[in-house]
């Protein structure tokens, strides 16, 4: 979309939304379109939002490419209340066309490389990469590397009980998670953990995306087992922060109970121990 058009579709929605504050299912009934402007107003990529108002990723890209001329009025009363509460949280004042339309490049981008990264990590996952395959290159004993490392590390220091490389039974199959607490025969919490070690910032991004989309479909796969299991993500970068692109990496999980990007350890520490004691 032109620079151009864009600017008429947030113009029409700041008219017809009294400057973003009332929200009416006329709005996407009449003007699909307009859910596009919703989404970025939200910083969400396609299957964020789509994991937040329930609509599949088909769907939405007929609307906001305009191929739905009108939807019914049903499907616009229940996606309007979800997308109002959201927007209440925001800085309205901060909203405006150009950076919204920024977003949309952005995000543009992004899904370009999301297809090419999606494609290359399919190929590469075949049936004979079994979780036995897996467990011969990773010792239960031993950290895979540094980052593993440090993460037993604290865990061990705070007296957290946990299984290294533990084997989990999801639907239909077998998978290894980095940690499962307190073990693989009562697994309340699982942790996975990744880190970058690029200097480069794209192949960071390339790494660590493309690890939340093999990832989120590993989570998926283990809650449908075991529902009340908690999903915890470590991501890291060694020597280049990554918190500008969070936002595109956390948009592809929909079943991580939390996600850590860069942070302290200590706080995610705290964090874990304050769920096990819950559990």
């Amino acid at each position: 979309m032109e620079k151009e058009e864009f600017n008429e579709l947030f113009n029409y929605i700041l008219k017809n939304t009294n400057n973003f504050k009332k929200f009416d299912s006329d709005l996407l009934e009449n003007n699909p379109r307009s859910i596009l402007i919703l989404r970025l107003m939200l910083n969400l990529g396609q299957k964020g939002f789509c994991g937040l108002t329930n609509l599949s990723k088909g769907y939405l890209y007929l609307m906001e490419s305009g191929k739905l001329k009108k939807i019914n009025k049903s499907y616009s009363k229940k996606i309007i209340p979800v997308l109002k509460n959201k927007i209440k949280e925001l800085d309205l004042k901060c909203i405006n066309s150009n950076l919204l339309y920024e977003r949309y490049i952005l995000f543009q981008d992004y899904s370009k490389l999301d297809r090419k990264r999606s494609q290359e990590i399919r190929s590469r996952v075949l049936p004979e990469n079994n979780v036995q395959k897996g467990l011969n290159a990773r010792n239960k004993c031993f950290p895979e590397n540094e980052f593993e490392a440090m993460i037993m590390g604290i865990l061990s220091k705070n007296k957290i009980e946990f299984e290294l490389h533990s084997i989990i039974r999801a639907q239909n199959k077998k998978v290894v998670v980095d940690f499962a607490i307190p073990s693989s025969k009562d697994p309340r919490i699982i942790i996975e953990v990744k880190q970058s070690r690029s200097k480069n910032i794209k192949r960071q991004y390339d790494l660590l995306h493309g690890y939340a989309i093999v990832l989120d479909h590993k989570i998926r796969h283990i809650k449908l087992k075991h529902p009340k299991i908690k999903s915890v993500v470590v991501l890291s970068s060694k020597y280049k922060p990554i918190k500008k692109l969070s936002p595109f990496i956390i948009a592809e999980f929909l079943d991580a109970d939390k996600i850590f990007i860069d942070s302290n350890l200590n706080e995610i520490v705290d964090y874990i121990k304050g769920l096990n004691s819950k559990i």
